[in-house]
């Protein structure tokens, strides 16, 4: 793989999040929509992941996170959000 295949994964894993965030604001009854569009960015990730480790040796960063619970967003625990 070349940084171009990593490029392509990269894009593409941008679309199906913003498609993933699209469907859970616009549809979020319908769980087929919301869960078909979860799995496509699921693939896309792991596609990234792939591209990534050929390319770098590293895995995705994700991969290494603790409870969400354990981590602050701008000084902010998860329970005050």
């Amino acid at each position: 793989m070349t940084d171009s295949v990593l490029s392509r994964a990269v894009e593409d894993v941008c679309t199906e999040l913003r498609a993933h965030a699209a469907v859970c604001e616009h549809s979020p009854g319908d769980p087929v929509a919301v869960v078909r569009q979860g799995e496509r960015l699921c693939l896309a990730m792991l596609v990234y992941e792939a591209a990534l480790m050929e390319v770098s040796g590293w895995s995705l960063p994700v991969r290494h996170l603790g409870h969400f619970e354990d981590y602050e967003v701008d000084g902010v625990a998860d329970g005050e959000l």
